[in-house]
């Protein structure tokens, strides 16, 4: 069996019409419990939340995460009339929010209205994903994948195909397995219902779509409640003032190097940096 057929039938159940399924085994938890020893998290907080039965195995997250591609097309919506004006009336009714933000962290206002347009529509499509099953799925599948291959005896040598779908299942599976870290710090130390976060197939959540270690170290307090929730508009526009500023953003020339690099910082994808950069401009013509 090649490993791109193993992925494919481990991660999309192609005879079961399910997407997900309540909860994990002893062994699922021990095996994805033991990949978080050493993390600063209470090992009964970690095993009490890996086995509590909200926690769904996301075989269709896995698969979208190691297969999908994104294309020029699935951007061209947020540049058209409506997308714009949606903008704009955004941005005239948090106007008093993003200058303060702008000023607070010295970042145009308009591409943080762009990135919040391109993310979730201002909140309208956070996602639905149980996010911390997000993580730990990917973190599963690949520790599953890899008993499975000491079991069968794959060889060492894999085709070119192969190679690069196990490769990319590990890339995802490493990074999946630190969000899963930051995401359990987020429940065992800001005291956040993390069992209910729901968000992308990705993992991001709330209408800024962060990521849980950019939650813990750029998340921000914009409406000053005592809490950071990225869900209310006035955290996710400090949010992201505060990442983009943290990562390089300079002045308020949208096309300078820096802030373009700030962009793809928030997301590495040059199609989505060009179209936030893209709609940033044209609002900005609109609001002068």
């Amino acid at each position: 069996m090649t490993v791109r057929r193993m992925i494919l039938c481990m991660v999309l159940i192609i005879a079961i019409p399910l997407w997900a399924e309540a909860g994990f085994s002893r062994t699922e938890i021990e095996l994805i419990a033991n990949k978080l020893e050493g993390a600063d998290i209470p090992s009964e907080f970690v095993y009490r939340t890996l086995a509590d039965e909200r926690l769904e195995k996301l075989d269709i997250v896995v698969s979208r995460n190691v297969f999908n591609q994104e294309s020029q097309r699935d951007y061209e919506s947020f540049t058209n009339g409506y997308s714009l004006h949606v903008a704009r009336r955004f941005y005239k009714k948090w106007h008093s929010k993003l200058t303060q933000a702008s000023q607070r962290f010295q970042v145009d206002p308009h591409v943080i209205v762009a990135i919040l347009l391109v993310e979730t529509a201002f909140g309208q499509f956070p996602g639905q994903f149980p996010v911390i099953s997000v993580y730990a799925s990917m973190v599963l599948a690949y520790e599953e994948l890899r008993l499975e291959q000491q079991e069968i005896g794959i060889p060492p040598a894999l085709s070119e195909q192969d190679a690069y779908f196990e490769k990319r299942l590990k890339t995802k599976a490493t990074w999946a397995l630190e969000e899963l870290r930051s995401i359990l710090l987020m429940g065992s130390l800001k005291n956040i219902d993390i069992l209910n976060l729901r968000g992308s197939y990705a993992g991001a959540f709330g209408v800024p779509q962060f990521i849980p270690s950019s939650y813990l170290s750029w998340g921000y307090d914009g409406n000053h409640d005592g809490h950071v929730d990225l869900f209310q508009i006035p955290d996710a526009i400090y949010s992201v003032a505060n990442y983009l500023s943290e990562h390089g953003w300079k002045g308020t020339e949208l096309t300078r190097a820096e802030n373009y690099e700030a962009v793809l910082g928030y997301n590495y994808s040059r199609i989505y940096a060009d179209t936030v950069i893209q709609v940033a401009g044209k609002l900005k013509k609109k609001t002068l």
